[in-house]
């Protein structure tokens, strides 16, 4: 099989368990439980290849998303962005109207055109193409809260963390553990007494195999850096089962944290006047 066809089949497997949103780290990982043998340098270049809006696209030999498109990635302009596959209708979408600027728009405004390919695309408010502040901001939105929850988190840290410090600044974002059996932490942080601490998002129902996910990193940093200092994690979900919870009772300095997001609307018209 080709790389892009053992992308997609891991994917699949993948959003079939309820997580069709992987890092580039998870897809290799996904890659290699099916073929062990494939060298993790040859996946990473063909998720961007084959994605219709990854900037490092355009690098591609016969520029393959044109022919070929696969996948989206949920922000271009992030380190650490995740991708899913694009669904049928959306591959015949692009493939009817390719375009090769698509990098430039947020992920709402992608998905629009995708669907509606008469849409015009045109940068917010007439900016540079690499100038992505509107982008982020609308990114931001409660709407989308969800998907980019660690954007959200790690603009607003202080907030929701005032204990904990990034480990290694930026860094200890997207924490890169640089083991291929590992992958990337979601955030990794230390509080006041030097300990360190293991965050990771869930943005669907989390499941056991979160646990196991949650587990393995904590692993990690206690065998390669934590040099004798405890370890301690935080699952971060948007709610919680019964087996969750009992799962998670039995691990030692694992903490299930829930979020919830809202939208409200106010009417802000004088009185008499029709909505």
């Amino acid at each position: 099989m080709a790389i892009w066809e053992l992308i997609v089949e891991g994917m699949s497997a993948s959003a079939q368990a309820g997580q069709p949103w992987l890092t580039g780290g998870e897809i290799v990982n996904a890659v290699r439980v099916i073929a062990p043998e494939t060298n993790p340098t040859s996946i990473r270049p063909d998720i961007n290849f084959h994605c219709i809006n990854d900037p490092s696209k355009k690098h591609s030999p016969g520029l393959r998303y044109l022919k070929n498109p696969r996948l989206i990635t949920d922000d271009p302009t992030m380190r650490g962005k995740r991708y899913r596959l694009l669904t049928e209708d959306e591959r015949r979408s692009f493939l009817a109207s390719p375009r090769d600027d698509l990098e430039q728009f947020s992920y709402t405004q992608v998905l629009e055109w995708l669907r509606e390919p008469s849409i015009v695309l045109t940068v917010a408010d007439g900016g540079p193409a690499d100038d992505n502040d509107d982008l982020v901001e609308e990114l931001a939105g409660p709407a989308l809260l969800e998907l980019h929850m660690q954007d959200y988190l790690h603009r607003n840290w202080e907030q929701h963390f005032p204990r904990l410090t990034l480990y290694e600044g930026a860094n200890g974002r997207e924490y890169v553990t640089r083991d291929p059996g590992v992958g990337t932490i979601d955030f990794l942080a230390t509080d006041s007494g030097g300990d360190f601490v293991v965050i990771e998002t869930k943005r669907n129902l989390p499941d056991r195999q979160a646990i196991g996910q949650i587990l393995g990193y904590m692993g990690w940093v206690k065998t390669k850096v934590a040099n004798g200092r405890q370890v301690r994690g935080i699952l971060v979900a948007s709610g919680v089962t019964d087996s969750l919870r009992m799962s998670i009772a039995a691990v030692p300095n694992l903490e299930l944290w829930t979020y919830e997001i809202s939208f409200a609307l106010r009417r802000e018209l004088p009185a008499g006047i029709p909505s």
